[in-house]
């Protein structure tokens, strides 16, 4: 069986990065080196004495997936062999036009020539993460397979399971029924459904943005022709009245909830993003049912951390907006003295390097 060969693989001709009081599990990052959230996790890690490998896509190191034997892959990082038990934390982020996308370029290549290489090697490197995150004897940071169901209607659908509030919401392309309703919920608000970035019209070589919250008055829609919708799905929320939001960034057994004063800038009120390097974050508290929503939540989609946005209205009550299951986190964890990073590396080592624990796949 393929169980029992990839079990007693064997590593003994190449050089393996074992673990001081490890169960035997290797740890692979796929992503940058150079990405903060990375850096933050595995230097905390390193000094629990875990060997930690990044599969840089962005400055890539020699790596090598062997076929070969029957069975499992013999697994090479640099010079490191693996075992055949390994955890994958997928942190890749190929965004184009952005920090995180490639930015090199080949001598006598055209732009067009670039941007070719660059969506191949993209392409290529996705395959490779594919291949690598689906071998048998693999744990994750955030089961792949849940990536799909992490859409924002989906997640209100469970979160209201869990008893947390959420908007009433319409995903249509239907100019009637985005009349109806906004005549049930006159202040409604447009959002991205899939969270994509799209090319901006100034500058479409440089950067991509994506699409921001924005607020619909009902006679712009009534104004509008129908084929202003009919084109492409279109998310609708009922705008809740906001005292403050939460960014509340938890993993299995912690959480951390921070809040910012949207409401500070009008240009920030319906959006913080549009204000998020003025914006000043504090540490808070949350209520007791929200962690623990919160906790089941990451237990129904197969989650070991994710990022959660609540809105607090005037009288005090949580509003479940989503989950980003793999946001950025890194300004609230200098904050609070690398809490974040701290807390979700020992939560990671204890399920999955401590001896002393049995570990949860």
């Amino acid at each position: 069986m393929v169980a029992d060969d990839c079990a007693s693989l064997d590593t003994a001709s190449g050089p393996h990065v074992g673990h001081q009081g490890s169960n035997g599990r290797d740890m692979v990052v796929l992503g940058q080196s150079r990405d903060p959230q990375i850096g933050a996790v595995l230097e905390r890690l390193s000094h629990r004495g875990v060997h930690a490998h990044v599969l840089d896509y962005y400055a890539p190191a020699p790596f090598a997936l062997d076929f070969s034997a029957p069975g499992c892959p013999r697994i090479r990082i640099g010079d490191a062999v693996l075992g055949s038990d390994i955890v994958v934390w997928d942190r890749s982020k190929f965004f184009s036009n952005t920090s995180y996308y490639f930015d090199d370029a080949a001598p006598g290549e055209t732009v067009d020539d670039t941007r070719r290489r660059h969506q191949l090697q993209e392409v290529e490197w996705r395959g490779a993460y594919q291949l690598l995150a689906t071998l048998p004897h693999v744990a994750f940071l955030n089961h792949p397979v849940q990536r799909n169901a992490m859409l924002k209607p989906v997640q209100q659908m469970i979160a209201q399971e869990l008893g947390l509030k959420t908007p009433p919401s319409l995903v249509t392309n239907d100019k009637k029924a985005i009349e109806a309703f906004l005549g049930i919920h006159p202040r409604a608000v447009l959002k991205s459904l899939s969270g994509g970035r799209f090319a901006r019209l100034d500058e479409p070589g440089a950067r991509t943005d994506m699409l921001m919250t924005m607020q619909v008055a009902p006679q712009d829609v009534e104004a509008a022709d129908a084929s202003a919708f009919i084109r492409a799905p279109h998310f609708f929320q009922e705008n809740i009245p906001k005292a403050f939001e939460v960014r509340l960034f938890a993993y299995r057994g912690g959480a951390h909830p921070f809040s910012v004063d949207s409401q500070k800038a009008r240009f920030t009120s319906t959006d913080w993003r549009h204000g998020a390097s003025v914006l000043e974050w504090r540490p808070c508290l949350a209520p007791s049912h929200v962690l623990d929503a919160v906790q089941m939540f990451l237990n129904r989609f197969e989650l070991f951390y994710g990022s959660f946005d609540f809105i607090v209205t005037p009288e005090g009550e949580w509003v479940f907006l989503e989950c980003n299951r793999d946001g950025q986190w890194a300004w609230l964890d200098r904050l609070v003295d690398h809490a974040l990073s701290n807390g979700l590396a020992d939560a990671i080592f204890d399920t999955w390097f401590n001896e002393n624990s049995k570990g949860v796949d």
